[in-house]
């Protein structure tokens, strides 16, 4: 009994420690840790208590064992100990039911709290980080570009003719453009770390690993999807164009003098006469040579602004969150239920975890691999059976993926039919059941429509991390085993890029 009494007190001793992790330092002031706080310690008394009758006990029988040799009895010393460890399981059960309780309440508190700070640091409007997120950003990955001899590069965006716009179709309809620009560029801008409304009709992206050539490719690649792109206001089949400006990182740059040039830049794009992209190379401005790509042959995108409503919009939730309702409404797709499973992320957020994994690994931390999936010809797809189809097919793939996924999983959309999967601990052998398993999900999922049967595939791309990996050229391999597995006739899992 004595060598028992001992065991369950280090038990005791090890629970204490893990208890008091409960109380997280940024939320000490916080009456939900305090009154958390309170009841492990009440939790903690009610075991000592029940630890000091086992002892005590423990010494009435050795008392009574001393005094009645002659006569023992086993069935009571049995009854005894029964009865105590009875009462011990049933305070060990209440405390781990309290401690259970306490830690979802600091947790849910620790949510709030974190929603509120990204809540200051993202556009309502477009849902993109803003102003202030960005500089932090931009200062941030400067930083980290000079120490990895990294090129960094900036574009500078601004629609053209919006106060003309906003004064013909109203700002309802302005702000739904706005809205369709924002979607572009998270779209045709795959290999963007950062992208933000930098104020009014102007939009900011930073890319990293990429010559100021290939970086005005990719703005054309945007001013091209979205000159296609059609704004339907009533009646009426409304064009967007924008005019860039690009500029590179120089050598011991300040970020501040980085924006100018590239403010420059696109203000010499403006003067040129608009949907222009122009690069400032440190010394002067030059326009960027015509893109040798062609329009791509999909169906333009097409957003209906007939009946939107900016209020709705920013108003969509008026009371504060409840745990993961509204910490990951900015980020997760649309349909998701207020509570998922797994972490979804904005762009910014993506880059900064696939940085993370490569430093880690680096130290000889564990692998990671990453997953591209992409709904095959679904442009094809809406235009065939009809946007509410459309929306239907993207939900359930988006409810079948975040079903899928373990919970230490990230995700996070690039565009409308495209999600970037960051796999932790992963090798590529685990990451291709991961993608088959979506794959053949996918496949089972069908709808009625006016038009027929509504079926669709995915095509997935997969790579893992390798040495002197940057998160550009991650995602360069992944979107190229994509394009491997679409080329092949799609529905099925690219070859390791």
């Amino acid at each position: 009994m004595n060598v028992n009494s001992m065991s369950e007190s280090s038990t005791l001793s090890t629970l204490a420690p893990s208890a008091s992790t409960v109380c997280v330092p940024p939320l000490a002031d916080s009456p939900v840790v305090r009154q958390s706080g309170g009841e492990i310690a009440d939790c903690l008394a009610r075991i000592h208590c029940t630890l000091t009758m086992l002892t005590n006990f423990d010494d009435s029988l050795s008392t009574h064992d001393a005094e009645d040799n002659d006569h023992p009895n086993p069935l009571l010393q049995a009854e005894a100990c029964l009865s105590l460890l009875g009462q011990l399981q049933t305070t060990h059960a209440e405390l781990n039911e309290r401690l259970r309780a306490a830690e979802a309440r600091v947790h849910e508190q620790s949510m709030k709290i974190k929603w509120h700070a990204n809540e200051a640091r993202t556009d309502a409007l477009t849902n993109l980080s803003n102003r202030r997120a960005f500089e932090d950003e931009l200062s941030r990955r400067t930083t980290e570009v000079r120490r990895s001899m990294a090129p960094l590069t900036f574009i500078m965006i601004d629609v053209d003719h919006f106060k003309r716009l906003n004064d013909t179709y109203g700002h309802r309809a302005g702000d739904g453009v706005l809205r369709g620009v924002a979607t572009i560029l998270q779209q045709s801008i795959a290999g963007a770390e950062l992208i933000a409304r930098y104020g009014g009709e102007e939009f900011a992206v930073v890319l990293t690993g990429m010559s100021t050539a290939e970086t005005a490719a990719a703005a054309d690649c945007f001013r091209r999807t979205l000159r296609r792109a059609r704004f339907k206001i009533g009646n009426q089949s409304v064009e967007v164009s924008a005019s860039c400006g690009v500029a590179l990182l120089q050598p011991n740059e300040h970020p501040t003098h980085l924006v100018q040039r590239s403010d420059a830049a696109l203000y010499a794009a403006k003067q040129a006469g608009r949907d222009a992209t122009h690069c400032h190379t440190g010394t002067t401005i030059v326009a960027a040579p015509p893109s040798l790509d062609r329009d791509p042959d999909d169906t333009p995108l097409q957003f209906d602004l007939s009946s939107c409503d900016s209020e709705e919009w920013l108003n969509q939730v008026d009371e504060e969150p409840s745990l993961y309702s509204l910490m990951q409404l900015a980020h997760k797709p649309p349909g998701l239920p207020g509570a998922c499973r797994v972490t979804w992320c904005d762009r910014t957020m993506l880059f900064s975890y696939i940085r993370q994994r490569i430093a880690e690994w680096n130290r000889g931390g564990d692998p990671f691999c990453l997953l591209l999936t992409e709904i095959d010809n679904f442009d094809h797809l809406a235009l065939r059976y009809g946007c509410r189809s459309a929306e239907l097919v993207l939900r359930s793939l988006t409810l079948h993926l975040d079903a899928t996924m373990r919970e230490m999983d990230v995700l996070c959309q690039l565009g409308r039919s495209s999600t970037v999967i960051l796999l932790p601990r992963a090798t590529i052998e685990s990451a291709t059941m991961v993608a088959e398993r979506i794959r053949a999900g996918a496949a089972q999922f069908a709808f009625p429509s006016a038009t027929g049967c509504c079926e669709f595939s995915v095509s997935i791309g997969r790579t893992d991390v390798r040495g002197g990996d940057l998160p550009i050229s991650l995602l360069d391999r992944l979107k190229n085993s994509l394009n491997a597995a679409q080329r092949n006739g799609g529905d099925q899992v690219g070859p390791v890029a």
